[in-house]
């Protein structure tokens, strides 16, 4: 079981509902195994929300390729061995790909 710490203050300045839909969304994701939570913590860092949201606007087309190279990734899984290697390797180019025309 995993603790992902996030800043009380700012964990605890979003709603029960939110909490659960970014829980879930990282659940669904692969990032959160059942076990694992989400924990508000005094000692984490809070993160700058304008940095991020910044980020976020400028990055768009990089946060794209790349979701969709981890979700090819994720398939490529599914495929037996050597082959699901093989496909991977290939979304891993195909993201760089991407990433070069952002």
């Amino acid at each position: 079981m995993a603790d992902i710490k996030i800043n009380a203050k700012q964990w605890g300045s979003i709603d029960e509902n939110e909490q659960k839909e970014i829980s879930q969304i990282l659940r669904e994701t692969g990032l959160l195994e059942s076990d694992d939570r989400i924990v508000a913590d005094r000692e984490t860092k809070a993160i700058d929300l304008k940095e991020t949201a910044g980020a976020t606007s400028i990055s768009a087309c990089t946060t794209l390729c790349n979701t969709a190279q981890s979700a090819a990734e994720i398939l490529c899984k599914r495929l037996p061995w050597p082959a699901d290697k093989v496909c991977i390797y290939a979304a891993q180019k195909a993201g760089d790909f991407c990433r070069s025309k952002c």
